[in-house]
């Protein structure tokens, strides 16, 4: 209830802060940017008045806010972008519309300055790596649930969904423990298992999304030897109302609305979502058993700019917590969760150390997961509070450039059981608490080297290392089971880790084209996660007595080359895209995960040696003044023991279509996905094989934008799934089609 009571106080706080107060000296316009074609919003365009220090850039979707004194009536606005005409406006007239066009000039080729240095995004400060940048232009418009369902289009990407509606996310053939999903920097990740629910982030109000493919990241944790999510939030749009009403299958409903302001300096927004829907059973005899989610989820975001015109001093604030239910009549269970983020950036520019990055978050989580089997009932309840700090300092000097991070995590960790009947039968825990502390120093050194060559404009040697040290510290026990004999030896001592990485980096350009190319080698680590831990104790007999639970360790070689191209006085293709890469992990002490049947525990042993490599290939092209997108995208991956590997396909071809005209957009994805292979264990303590067959499928997204005067109207159509099989999986069907419906507005 005081969350509840909290939250309400929030967004009726921001329902007065989104109507727009000025003090009676400054002027602030708003609107958005499009294109006078395809009528999408364009971005990085500037927005400023002449001979002034006013002035701004648009947001990924075109929006602008800008603020300022003005000195006389005679006042011109203009926006400015390289691919575009330049447009000046009076400012009468510019109060009196939302919306300006742009007509399109030249193609842009790519994320290139003038001068020698690629513009990376913010996950880019590490190595150069195979990088993937969604913008919202992409998918603002279109009835994505959750960020899952925006990255399962991917071709090395894969999303998988539990019953309890919990979404993880795996990259190139690894585990979604093995993944990093962050939220503007924060991570997601629990400390109990290392795995993070994307179905938590909305993709309202989201500037972006960040992929980064494979194990080569030293800033962003140890644990990414598959690769990192990072889902970068808007701090202020062209709105300031929003609400979406969402209906479709599983007699499933979900309401949005989303809140925009802007205050002088201070401008953020705030999100809220509940959703629920209820399943049944696909067997006929378990019919009137139903499944039932309800989920709620609420957003922050707010960012203050402490000079008009150095925004590199600048606050950020972000709050998401969130509350999801899970009722299985048919298996009698039960599951319920609530996470909690709040967390601060500083961005500071000061004169004594010039540019430096701060950032505190603080991540409270608790669950309570019930089931009853024929061996009784176990009711396991999780209690985890982490802090993080961090510190990001760059340094350039010359044709180096060098970044230093150091970053804190201490995490207070409780779990305990509550057993009944036959359970009471299995070794296991009352109650188990723990502090687990991990400091980490990270240094990235960048080497540029000049070129006189306008074919060659970069050539970098990069480096990094990461040192880590982590102390687990076990603070009470209260049942019979200790901690197994390898966990003893560690409890209370620091252990230590170190990983190198190596880069090399060429890129450059002709007259129509921009190419990148990159080749990495390293190493990385992760300890075991306190769930691996904590497993130990379940199982006190045979080879499991002696799990290896020191860090898993990956050595990974890297090859991989983009190029991108326009086509300037052709009719029908404007640009095109293509990237190759090829990769070979190679693990040392793989720990495996599997579950006996009935019992939500997991339980690990080790596989010395497992290797996963790859080949991925993307083209992507333009046509018709960007009115038509596609992309195709053919991932295949050779893994040596896919019971380390469990349930991942080993090949994706997938291809998408984006077609967008007079405000309709639609977007259609066709893929297949290869076989999958899974163990669990069975009631004779074997290992019992799990096929799931390769499949294919086709999505279909369609969208209609309606604007009238200060209001836009948009309506959305999804069909899934619609080469439906009859794979049932437990009485569920897996891969049947869906149909959902959903209509917003905005002021």
């Amino acid at each position: 209830m005081k969350s509840e009571n909290i939250i309400m106080k929030t967004i009726l706080f921001l329902l007065l802060f989104s109507v727009k107060s000025e003090a009676q000296d400054t002027i602030t316009i708003r609107g958005r940017v499009k294109d006078s074609v395809t009528r999408e919003g364009i971005s990085n365009v500037q927005v400023f008045i002449p001979k002034s220090t006013f002035g701004t850039t648009t947001n990924s979707s075109g929006g602008f806010s800008l603020t300022f004194k003005p000195k006389n009536s005679n006042i011109t606005i203009v926006f400015r972008h390289i691919g575009y005409d330049s447009l000046a406006y009076a400012l009468d007239r510019i109060q009196s519309t939302l919306d300006i066009y742009l007509m399109p000039r030249v193609i842009p080729l790519s994320e290139f300055e003038v001068s020698d240095k690629r513009v990376y995004s913010e996950i880019g400060k590490d190595l150069p790596q195979s990088i993937l940048v969604i913008g919202a232009e992409e998918f603002e418009h279109l009835s994505f649930d959750d960020a899952g369902e925006l990255l399962r289009n991917e071709q090395s990407i894969q999303v998988e969904e539990t019953l309890n509606g919990l979404k993880t996310i795996s990259i190139r053939g690894g585990n979604s423990s093995e993944t990093i999903v962050m939220y503007n920097g924060i991570k997601l990740n629990s400390v109990y298992n290392n795995i993070a629910d994307v179905s938590l982030i909305d993709l309202q109000d989201i500037e972006k999304v960040e992929v980064i493919r494979g194990s080569n990241t030293a800033i962003y944790g140890s644990e990414a030897f598959s690769g990192v999510i990072n889902i970068v939030p808007k701090f202020n749009d062209n709105y300031h109302v929003r609400f979406r009403q969402k209906i479709g299958s599983y007699d499933s409903g979900q309401w949005t609305l989303n809140l925009n302001g802007a205050v002088g300096n201070l401008s953020g927004f705030l999100s809220t979502r509940q959703g629920a829907s209820v399943r049944l059973f696909s067997t006929q005899n378990e019919s009137n058993f139903q499944i039932r989610n309800n989920s709620k989820h609420f957003t922050g975001n707010f960012v203050y700019r402490l000079s008009d015109i150095n925004h590199n001093n600048s606050l950020y604030g972000t709050v998401l917590t969130t509350t999801k239910d899970y009722e299985n009549e048919r298996d009698v269970e039960t599951l319920s969760n609530e996470e909690n983020i709040f967390s601060s950036r500083f961005d500071a520019y000061l004169p004594s150390i010039q540019e430096i990055e701060f950032k505190v978050s603080k991540r409270s989580f608790e669950q309570s997961h019930t089931i009853k089997s024929d061996f009784g009932s176990l009711t396991r309840n999780l209690s985890e509070e982490s802090f993080n700090i961090s510190i990001d300092k760059p340094i350039e000097i010359a044709l180096v450039e060098q970044r230093f991070v150091y970053q804190l995590e201490t995490t207070e960790f409780d779990i305990s059981d509550i057993r009944g009947n036959d359970f009471t039968a299995f070794p296991g825990i009352a109650r188990q608490q723990f502090n687990r502390t991990r400091h980490a120093i990270v240094s990235i050194t960048k080497i540029h080297q000049k070129s006189r060559s306008d074919k060659v404009r970069v050539t970098d040697f990069d480096v990094s290392i990461r040192h880590e040290f982590l102390k687990d510290v076990q603070n009470e026990t209260l049942s019979g089971s200790d901690f197994s004999k390898a966990n003893n030896e560690r409890n209370g001592v620091y252990e230590e880790e170190t990983s190198y990485k190596f880069s090399y980096n060429i890129a450059g350009s002709t007259e129509n084209t921009i190419y990148n190319s990159y080749m990495n080698y390293g190493t990385n680590f992760k300890f075991p996660s306190l769930s691996q831990r904590i497993s130990s104790i379940y199982l006190k007999s045979g080879a499991n007595e002696n799990i290896n639970f020191n860090p898993e360790k990956v050595l990974s070689k890297e090859i991989g080359f983009e190029i991108i191209g326009s086509l300037p006085d052709h009719e029908i293709v404007d640009e095109w895209e293509f990237k190759i890469n090829i990769f070979n992990n190679i693990y040392d002490n793989k720990i495996r995960v599997t579950f006996p049947i009935g019992v939500p525990v997991p339980i690990y042993d080790n596989i010395a040696r497992a290797k996963i490599s790859g080949l991925e290939t993307n083209l992507r092209a333009t046509f018709y003044e960007k009115k038509l997108n596609m992309n195709i995208g053919l991932s295949k991956y050779f893994i040596s023991d896919k019971s380390a590997f469990p349930f991942k396909y080993d090949m994706k071809l997938s291809m998408g279509i984006t077609i967008k005209h007079s405000g309709y957009s639609s977007f259609i994805t066709i893929y297949r996905e290869g076989e999958q292979v899974g163990w669990i264990n069975s009631d004779d303590e074997q290992l019992a094989v799990v096929i799931l067959p390769s499949f294919s499928n086709i999505d279909i997204h369609i969208s209609k934008a309606v604007n009238w005067n200060d209001y836009e109207m948009n309506i959305n159509l999804s069909a899934l799934n619609l080469i439906s099989d009859d794979l049932i999986i437990q009485g569920l069907a897996l891969r049947d089609r869906r149909y959902y419906l959903s209509v917003g507005i905005e002021y």
